[in-house]
């Protein structure tokens, strides 16, 4: 299957060039920390069977933090990203098929750009959950829509954050 519509002009294809870890890439890490103060605070106030069951419950935190942090270098890995004049397309390369995601331009918002400290760069866009959310109606949506798209880590981030930003106020009929 051929992401691109009948009449969509590719402007720019690339795919992220390293992981760039943020906050949210910690969070299961916070929950570890806040299970075991939580159950030392048990420890503490509660009878023996608690003592039974606290190692099972941080075993469970800490292989479930685990597999969050594996998973995500091999979602990064099989990434990449097309730009038409209509549409901004993640591609999912995974093993047993590719899996397609897209937003249509004028509904990202104003692109943001932050740069690295090696030339690459972060595409964010402008936008709060809660308006990303009013805006997006189950019926209309394509499957597996991201709910904030940023581009990670790649080179030419100010050029693609222009095209993106001039492609923008064009209506979308795909997607």
């Amino acid at each position: 299957m051929n992401p691109i519509a009948e009449g969509e002009t590719v402007l720019w294809t690339g795919q992220p060039q390293r992981y760039q870890r943020r906050f949210r890439d910690f969070l299961p890490w916070v929950l570890v920390v806040w299970v075991i103060v939580w159950l030392g605070l048990a420890f503490a106030f509660l009878e023996d069977a608690s003592a039974f069951v606290a190692p099972y419950v941080v075993g469970l935190v800490v292989a479930l933090a685990i597999v969050v942090e594996k998973q995500r270098p091999r979602v990064f890995a099989a990434t990449s990203y097309i730009l038409t004049d209509r549409r901004l397309i993640f591609v999912l390369n995974w093993a047993y098929g590719v899996e397609y995601r897209w937003v249509p331009i004028a509904q990202l918002g104003t692109p943001r750009v932050r740069e690295l400290k090696d030339g690459l760069g972060i595409v964010s866009f402008d936008r709060s959950v809660l308006r990303w959310l009013r805006q997006r109606y189950p019926w209309r949506r394509p499957t597996f829509v991201p709910v904030l798209p940023e581009l990670m880590a790649i080179p030419d981030a100010r050029q693609v954050a222009e095209l993106i930003a001039r492609n923008a106020p064009q209506p979308s009929i795909v997607g």
